[in-house]
């Protein structure tokens, strides 16, 4: 293994990479790449909400704030229409100090990521997500 490549994942996961800022979509979906994972990257939740629809996700990895379909109004839309998906979420933001968005992360009960984060962070979130989701039998894969 290459200095700072994170090892390959066990079975590789579909991980949905949810961020509006093109570099920062871009960094994110590398990295899983490297890591072994099948990425889909969408701008925006309208997108996200698309993919999402036709299964086989085993993790979201999302930005709170967004133009057109927000991180938040994304979340609520998969509680109605695909509930065992908001247990697959990682939220990704430079925002969790304002009360709003912490009272939004807090009852979600999902891991926050906070804006800039460390590549092994989002990789360790990524795995304890996943084998999670596979071992509540949200694995499509």
């Amino acid at each position: 293994m290459t200095p700072g490549a994170a090892p390959a994942p066990s079975r590789s996961a579909h991980v949905l990479v949810v961020e509006d800022d093109a570099a920062n979509r871009s960094v994110a979906t590398r990295l899983l790449q490297r890591a072994g994972h099948r990425v889909t990257a969408c701008a925006d939740g309208r997108e996200a909400l698309e993919v999402l629809e036709r299964g086989d996700v085993h993790c979201i990895i999302c930005d709170v704030r967004m133009p057109l379909l927000s991180g938040r109004s994304l979340f609520e839309q998969v509680e109605a229409r695909l509930p065992g998906a908001t247990r697959c979420f990682v939220w990704v933001t430079g925002d969790a100090s304002q009360p709003d968005t912490r009272a939004f992360l807090d009852r979600t009960r999902q891991p926050v990521l906070a804006k800039p984060y460390e590549a092994t962070e989002l990789l360790a979130t990524v795995a304890v997500v996943v084998q999670r989701a596979r071992a509540v039998g949200t694995d499509d894969a």
